[in-house]
């Protein structure tokens, strides 16, 4: 590569362009004028001629944008989509429903951290029906327990007076 800066403010770069082989293809030849002054930098006729270069910059900034944000947020709203659906799972009492979300990011911590409650909820709705079970168990065995004292009791009572009752007879 070879540049030269001549007085007139002109800049000649001369690049050689190889094949395969070590020959010569051609030579790629680039010569650009620039302002003698800062302040030709800014003339009327410089800005209009940078227009068309800035605006081309920005459509393809603004398409480039449009895209990776549509992307972004498709990505965003399925993962919160998936948050929804289990959260309703759970409100409806099934706790068996995880969410599925390994990333590192916020939604990924959080999404663990649910997990971890719904697994604690899990245990404490399977806790508390070993304990209803275990309270119902043992409200039918007082009853029955006292029902069968009471028949004892009645029987008893009933023999009594049917003892009394054979003796006067």
């Amino acid at each position: 590569v070879t540049a030269v800066h001549t007085e007139t403010n002109e800049i000649f770069v001369a690049v050689p362009v190889f094949d395969d082989q070590p020959e010569l293809l051609a030579v790629f030849f680039l010569v650009m004028d620039f302002p003698t002054n800062q302040s030709d930098l800014f003339t009327a006729t410089a800005v209009l001629e940078l227009f068309p270069l800035v605006f081309l910059i920005f459509i393809i900034a603004g398409f480039t944008g449009t895209i990776f944000g549509f992307i972004a947020s498709r990505s965003f709203s399925r993962r919160l989509h998936r948050l929804m659906e289990t959260a309703v799972a759970w409100s409806e009492g099934d706790f068996s429903v995880f969410v599925q979300d390994n990333s590192g990011d916020e939604i990924g911590q959080l999404a663990r951290r649910l997990n971890q409650m719904a697994e604690q909820l899990q245990n404490m709705v399977q806790t508390r029906t070993e304990l209803a079970t275990l309270e119902e168990r043992n409200r039918l065995a007082r009853d029955l327990h006292d029902s069968v004292k009471q028949q004892v009791f009645a029987t008893a009572m009933q023999l009594g007076a049917a003892q009394t009752m054979l003796e006067n007879d």
